[in-house]
């Protein structure tokens, strides 16, 4: 039908030699721009030494069996550090809004406690809530990231446990 109303018609041969020529000529511009070439990923070095080591003699397979295991070790290091990283994203994500109310909280107290220092003569029962409302406010910011966050403020119908793990986290 293209042919009948005049139009140029390619067979399949000619447009795959066409696609042929424009990814020559993207291969070239890519070359002339120096880009570096993407650096393999342990794992897939992995699977291309696994495959050259079927083609291989048993003498050079040693020598490839071990760069395999120290690939595989720092595969499974890296992997480690993936999950690490997503359990305090995981965290950071699900307590940063009760980390930042607490944290509101414990800072208009501490000003409170610090006007009240400045205004009247300092009192011992002062000073301690001043330091007990600074070690809250450190037990906030570095509370650990991998870790579930353990409210200072805590409900009544709480877990046992709750207030031992508190005063664990407080005294590192």
């Amino acid at each position: 039908k293209k042919a009948a109303m005049g139009l140029q018609v390619q067979t399949p041969s000619e447009k795959k030699g066409l696609r042929a020529r424009r990814n020559k000529l993207a291969k070239k511009r890519r070359s002339e721009r120096d880009l570096p070439k993407t650096k393999k990923t342990a794992k897939n070095r992995i699977r291309d030494l696994k495959r050259s080591l079927a083609r291989m003699s048993a003498d050079a397979a040693d020598k490839v069996q071990k760069e395999i295991a120290e690939l595989e070790a720092l595969e499974e290091e890296a992997s480690a550090e993936r999950r690490k990283v997503e359990v305090e994203r995981k965290y950071a994500q699900r307590y940063h809004k009760v980390k930042f109310f607490e944290r509101r909280k414990v800072e208009r107290s501490l000003a409170k406690v610090r006007r009240r220092l400045l205004e009247a003569t300092p009192t011992p029962e002062l000073r301690r809530r001043e330091s007990q409302l600074v070690d809250d406010l450190a037990y906030i910011k570095f509370y650990p990231k991998g870790r579930k966050y353990i409210s200072l403020f805590f409900d009544h119908d709480e877990d046992p446990k709750t207030p031992r793990l508190r005063a664990e986290m407080r005294r590192r």
